[in-house]
């Protein structure tokens, strides 16, 4: 049951009631309420990050450190995107019943535009872009100049598009260049049927 996010649904069957498999459970219902209405607001627009899934929060100093960072390169991305009257989705935080490959897919035909970060990127972060880029979505891509996994390392990305990256070296850097990406390219990202793929970065005009 996902509201009360347990293992298994609950069978009637098993002689087992309800209160009782659902004791000491969450209840999410609120949470899932009140996102629910600020996905399915029809004033805004969707956009979909992708984002590599790393760290835990229930793991080691190091593995939380590393699940903070990148909720926190979520947080400011979603408050950017909130600037401009849109709702940043990232599939982690969303609560579906299908697939995790079919939710994605749904998500990013669903979305505006697509934020891809490629900081200590994996496969499926790759997968996902070029799935947007075949169906003609604007995506801006964007990395850390150093590797959250390892500090002090050099981002390295593994795809043709270096020209077209946001390079940042802190959160607040991250704001501004986004935040001018998409000014600079506003009515590209949110014209219905645009037919181009890859978002300039800041200091370079749309071509």
């Amino acid at each position: 049951m996902r509201i009360y996010q347990t293992k298994d649904a609950w069978d009637k069957k098993s002689g087992v009631s309800l209160s009782d498999y659902v004791k000491g459970k969450k209840n999410l219902f609120e949470k899932l309420r009140a996102k629910a209405e600020v996905l399915l607001a029809t004033n805004k627009f969707r956009v979909f990050m992708i984002t590599p899934i790393q760290g835990s929060k229930h793991g080691d100093q190091e593995q939380q450190r590393i699940l903070r960072e990148f909720d926190e390169r979520f947080a400011k991305v979603e408050s950017v995107v909130a600037t401009f009257g849109g709702i940043l989705v990232r599939i982690d935080r969303e609560h579906a019943l299908e697939d995790l490959v079919t939710r994605i897919k749904k998500e990013i035909h669903a979305s505006a535009f697509i934020i891809a970060d490629l900081t200590d990127e994996r496969p499926s972060c790759y997968f996902e872009a070029g799935y947007a880029e075949a169906l003609r979505k604007p995506v801006i891509y964007m990395a850390s100049q150093n590797s959250v996994l390892k500090p002090g390392t050099p981002t390295k990305i593994h795809f043709d598009i270096h020209m077209n990256i946001i390079y940042f070296s802190n959160h607040q850097e991250l704001s501004e260049k986004l935040n001018n990406t998409i000014e600079q390219n506003k009515e590209k990202l949110l014209k219905a049927g645009d037919q181009s793929s890859v978002i300039v970065a800041p200091e370079t005009s749309v071509m």
